[in-house]
Formats: C-alpha cells, sequence, structure tokens
C-alpha cells in the first residue's frame, strides 16, 4: 500500500497539467470565436450575400437593409430578420418557418408561396404587400 507521500510524489506535474487543461479549453474558444468572425458581421449588402452566409451558418441578420431584393426557393428557416428593412422585395417559394420577422418592414413586397409556419410576425409591416399562396 502506498503512502499518501509517495502517491503525491507519483506525478509532480499532474497539478500544471491540470492548470494547463483548465486554460486550453478558454483559448481554443476565444479563438474559434475569433477565427469564425459570425459575432461581428456587418449586415449583408444583397439577397446573394445573405443567402451565402447563412448556407454557412450565421443566422442573425437583425436590422439588414435589403429593400427591393429577390429570393427565389430558398430555405430561411430560423433566421433572425427582426427590425429588418424588407420593403419592396419579391420572396418566391422562401421557407420563413421558425423565422423572426418580427418588426420588420414588408411593405410594397410580393410574397408567392412562402411559408410562415412558427415564424414571429409580430409588428411586421406588410402594408400594400401582395401575398398569394403562403402558409401561415
Amino acid at each position: 500500500m502506498l503512502n499518501q507521500h509517495k502517491a503525491t510524489n507519483l506525478f509532480p506535474e499532474s497539478r500544471a497539467s491540470s492548470n494547463l487543461l483548465r486554460k486550453v479549453p478558454t483559448e481554443i474558444h476565444q479563438g474559434a470565436k475569433a477565427s469564425s468572425g459570425l459575432e461581428s458581421q456587418s449586415p449583408p449588402d444583397n439577397a446573394k450575400e445573405l443567402v451565402k452566409r447563412y448556407k454557412m451558418g450565421e443566422r442573425n441578420f437583425e436590422n439588414a437593409s435589403l429593400g427591393s431584393e429577390h429570393l427565389n426557393c430558398e430555405d430561411l428557416t430560423n433566421i433572425n430578420l427582426r427590425g429588418a428593412d424588407l420593403c419592396g422585395a419579391l420572396f418566391l417559394g422562401v421557407d420563413f418557418s421558425n423565422a423572426d420577422l418580427s418588426n420588420a418592414n414588408l411593405s410594397g413586397g410580393h410574397f408567392c408561396d412562402c411559408n410562415f409556419k412558427r415564424a414571429n410576425l409580430c409588428g411586421t409591416n406588410f402594408q400594400e404587400s401582395n401575398v398569394d399562396g403562403c402558409k401561415y
């Protein structure tokens, strides 16, 4: 049977190793956060850029200004477009299910066969918009 003194001396570097292990996840996390760049992106300039960034995993496009843009048959489930300006935009077959469109300006837009199931539409402005065949 080992006495307590010998047991602590079997792995003298264990204390240093445990300190290193506690620091590594933080450094890895900070490095991943900095390299992804998703947290500090500027709003997209156009619909093509929005779709590209969405497909790369970004979901937060709050307050984006994409008026008069066109989107055709895109899957934008779970996207955050809270407060976005999409006035006069054309959306054909776009899936906005589970999206946050609260307080977005969609006035004067055209929506054909879009899916708004479970989307947050509180305060969304659809004034003078054409809506045809959409699901809510």
